[in-house]
């Protein structure tokens, strides 16, 4: 039998849990330092499985827009055209879809992986499916015909040019419907629109931007006070756009871009006022918007000027974090790029990067690349390789994640979340459960589970140094303490079978439980006549007291953890 070697009887488990779990919450607010920032893990596809490969950009073409189901498009050049593949990086298996891209264009799918693009050429768009073959955009009167949106129902966003140069928009679907897009004025052939699940689209006309809706009709988003004029390129299911506004840095400069200031905006819905994204301390360049997720999360790029893209951006909360900087390689390689081109609404980020063995600069590969962000956990006690001495440990720690932690689990047993979100940390949860021992060493693992799946765990290790000596004969239920309850409870299991060797009924240890295991234990009373000792008050710590505690006297610091140990 393993005991408990704290003296008298354990402080009631609902008011020690209670105190812990309020202590545990205050420590980890009070030291932000405590937490790591949401990661993300990061795999690559080698773009020599898409056949023969010279290792170049160039070569593979176009990536890497990316749908919901961890799939990611793009394209393989050839001469005069690309074929279109698709990889599912759930499986690690690689599609080439029937039907071939334009060099310049960049395809996208859906969740249902259907997809649009250009053909070779570039005049005439495509959908295709499996049911509708490659269906194209380009009829007479028409000059062009290209799709810039796709949505998860397959509705397609396409824009037709006019022989007097001007454009327009229709909402296309599959079954050949077609809704005419008219803001009141040409559509403007450069800017791609943005297109939701409800059929709602956002873009720019000759008349300015416009939010429309196929019952409701048009409006014009508000202006950010002071700018030129504003660009939506992409909105989510409830309305929230993402884009551009510009403001005119140099009124005497009359060239196009140059002196023209272009920053990210958002805007709450197609009524807001939109707010900046603030691209500052990450660069002090251009920030181009992509995407807006239905979890609210905007996508974009970044350039150190207005002509050189080196990075994605990724704001949660409109707080900017550099995607290449939460980039973990995996152990003895170096993981270079793969961020910029698209996000999921499981918060994943795409683009084209490479792999290199440490050590070995020729022995790398190169491909499409997708990051998964993931949750971090921590224990923070006991710490590792604590010596205790009991049945059960109240293990507590914290755990952080880019949406939402959904569970902790520790050897098994669901942990207690506790919300201790802070400003650097506002996805973060405090967790505490109480799991059993058993004699020696015991391991402890820790595992978090977001809301889309991802795991990450932490270990720790304690030695159980109390237990590993055995037991006390006759106290049998426990209690640190011999007396009439123990040598009665002897006395009724006479003539029985012990549980075994480490069954204290059993007092003299030869296999039998009898009467002489009960006058052995008459001998091992604490007290006179076999009396039950007194219970002593429960001592249970301050029981909420330590809020009138200087934080100093509170604060605890987080154990070290290797970067990226799990």
């Amino acid at each position: 039998m393993i005991r408990s070697s704290s003296p008298g009887p354990p402080c009631p488990r609902s008011a020690a849990l209670a105190t812990l779990a309020l202590a545990a919450a205050l420590l980890l607010v009070s030291d932000p330092a405590g937490a790591a920032p949401p990661r993300y893990e990061p795999r690559i596809l080698d773009a020599s499985r898409l056949g023969p490969f010279d290792g170049s950009f160039g070569q593979a073409g176009l990536c890497c827009f990316l749908n919901d189901g961890s799939q990611l498009i793009g394209t393989l050049r050839r001469d005069g055209f690309a074929d279109v593949y698709v990889w599912d990086a759930r499986t690690d298996t690689v599609e080439f879809l029937p039907v071939v891209s334009d060099v310049g264009s960049l395809p996208r799918l859906n969740r249902a992986g259907h997809v649009i693009g250009r053909l070779p050429g570039g005049a005439s768009g495509f959908f295709w499916s499996p049911e509708t073959g490659v269906v194209t955009f380009l009829e007479p009167p028409f000059t062009f015909g290209q799709p810039t949106a796709l949505n998860d129902v397959s509705q397609v966003f396409v824009q037709r040019g006019l022989p007097d140069g001007s454009s327009s928009a229709v909402l296309w679907d599959p079954s050949g419907l077609e809704i005419p897009i008219e803001p009141g004025g040409a559509m403007d052939p450069i800017v791609d629109g943005g297109l939701n699940d409800l059929g709602q689209a956002v873009g720019s006309s000759e008349t300015g931007a416009f939010f429309w809706d196929p019952v409701d009709g048009f409006r014009s988003p508000p202006l950010f006070p002071g700018s030129e004029f504003v660009e939506p390129v992409a909105l989510n299911d409830a309305g929230q756009m993402a884009g551009y506004f510009y403001f005119d840095l140099d009124p005497n400069d009359e060239s196009p871009f140059i002196g023209l200031g272009r920053f990210g905006a958002f805007w709450d819905g197609p009524d807001a006022v939109p707010i900046e994204l603030p691209c500052e301390p990450v660069t002090t360049g251009l920030c181009d918007m992509l995407e807006v997720t239905e979890r609210g999360q905007v996508f974009g790029q970044i350039s150190e000027d207005q002509f050189f893209e080196f990075g994605g951006i990724v704001w949660t909360g409109n707080v900017p974090a550099l995607v290449v900087d939460r980039l973990e390689s995996p152990p003895g390689f170096e993981l270079d790029g793969c961020n910029g081109i698209d996000i999921n609404d499981l918060g994943q980020t795409s683009g084209f990067g490479t792999l290199v063995p440490l050590g070995d600069p020729d022995g790398g590969i190169v491909g499409p690349c997708i990051l998964t962000p993931v949750p971090t956990v921590g224990i923070e006690s006991p710490t590792p390789g604590a010596t205790v001495d009991a049945t059960e440990l109240l293990v507590t720690g914290f755990a952080t994640d880019e949406f939402e932690v959904a569970s902790v689990v520790v050897n098994g047993v669901e942990a207690v979340l506790v919300d201790a979100s802070d400003p650097d940390d506002p996805v973060k949860v405090a967790f505490e459960a109480v799991i059993p021992l058993v004699p020696g060493a015991n391991e402890i693992v820790a595992l978090a589970t977001d809301v889309d799946g991802n795991t990450d765990e932490d270990v720790a290790s304690v030695e159980n140094e109390g237990a590993a000596g055995g037991f006390r004969p006759c106290d049998v239920n426990g209690d640190d303490a011999v007396d009439r309850a123990d040598v009665d409870a002897i006395f009724a299991a006479r003539e029985s079978q012990p549980d075994g060797p480490d069954d204290p009924r059993d007092a003299n240890g030869d296999g039998v439980l009898s009467i002489n295991d009960a006058r052995l234990c008459v001998l091992e009373c604490d007290l006179p006549a076999c009396e039950t000792p007194p219970e002593p008050e429960p001592v249970c710590g301050l029981v909420g007291l330590e809020l009138l505690l200087p934080p100093a006297l509170l604060r605890r610091r987080r154990s070290p953890r290797t970067q990226g140990e799990s």
